[in-house]
């Protein structure tokens, strides 16, 4: 009789380990997907703010007080300051504004969203080919600043 039981229970672990395996196969695998949209956003002009100076004469060089106000929702690395034209008051027609010149700035500071970078200087020079009717000309001078998102 022992040996019944021991053959009965060699049996019932191995009908009870083929059904357990077979349930496992059985078991139905599931998966699904799901699309949607990512737009990206755009980007905003930099604010460059160039102060005023005076003291420009023929030979001389000024620096001209900039900084940069950053109003996209990331970082800016600023990469460079350029001149990117002048021009000469209306009472001084006569003067030519190509007279001033500048070379561009490397620059490397972060301006976090919603913030303004220190003030940095961006020299002009007047040259030695400035006529008389410069004398008193107001010179309006435009920088570009560029800016890497960082």
């Amino acid at each position: 009789m022992r040996r019944n039981i021991k053959r009965s229970a060699v049996v019932g672990t191995t009908v009870a380990a083929v059904f357990g395996v077979g349930i496992g196969f059985a078991a139905w695998t599931n998966y699904g997907e799901g699309s949607g949209t990512v737009t990206a956003g755009t980007a905003t002009p930099l604010t460059v703010t160039v102060s005023n100076v005076t003291g420009l004469f023929p030979t001389k060089s000024v620096n001209v007080p900039f900084t940069v106000t950053n109003t996209n929702p990331y970082g800016v690395t600023l990469s460079k300051a350029e001149l990117k034209s002048v021009t000469v008051d209306a009472g001084h027609d006569q003067c030519d504004p190509a007279v001033v010149t500048g070379t561009d700035v490397t620059l490397s500071d972060v301006v976090a969203t919603t913030a303004t970078s220190s003030s940095h200087n961006f020299p002009v020079t007047m040259s030695n080919a400035a006529t008389d009717a410069c004398q008193g000309a107001v010179f309006t001078v435009t920088l570009g600043v560029t800016g890497l998102s960082s």
